[in-house]
């Protein structure tokens, strides 16, 4: 599948992974959009990138209204997402369970299982119109295996995990 003209959208562009992705997918001839929590990041990818190959919104994948607003100015300015591609993540250091607050909990699991579901809530309802669309995820080997040292975060990557492999049949 060339990439050339298709409209990519990535959770978390602003560092790392989606960072690195997104610069290779403009390169490839993608319309790239984001949301990220970093709007210092987006703006330092935008001005990496080949000039209108890439937008975004400031807000958070776990924040319902950012979402569909992201989705909605993906929209406007490239036109219909061909790709979702659910990389937002977070990590955060939970050995002892006797001792993480609720708060650092909430955290993980808004962002790691609530983010990809509702990125690809609003994805699925411009694929369908489509008929056609992806969905990918990005879950880290968290979301396969376990980690004694990391037992919230693990649950939260096998939770998004099943929510992505319940998604196959759904455009």
């Amino acid at each position: 599948m060339g990439l050339e003209n298709k409209v990519i959208f990535i959770s978390g562009a602003g560092s790392g992974i989606g960072r690195a992705t997104a610069k290779v997918l403009t390169e490839a001839g993608a319309k790239v959009f984001s949301i990220d929590i970093s709007a210092d990041n987006l703006d330092a990818v935008k001005g990496e990138v080949k000039a209108g190959s890439f937008d975004y919104v400031v807000g958070s994948v776990s924040d319902e209204d950012a979402v569909k607003v992201a989705f909605e100015q993906c929209e406007t300015v490239f036109g219909p997402v061909d790709i979702l591609l659910n990389n937002a993540g977070l990590g955060l250091p939970t050995p002892d369970i006797s001792e993480t607050d609720l708060a650092t909990y909430q955290k993980m699991v808004d962002v790691n299982m609530t983010g990809v579901f509702l990125c690809s809530r609003e994805a699925l309802k411009h694929m369908k119109q489509q008929g056609k669309g992806h969905i990918l995820t990005l879950i880290s080997m968290a979301g396969q295996r376990t980690n004694p040292g990391a037992p919230i975060y693990c649950a939260s990557k096998f939770g998004a995990r099943g929510l992505s492999s319940g998604l196959g049949d759904q455009i």
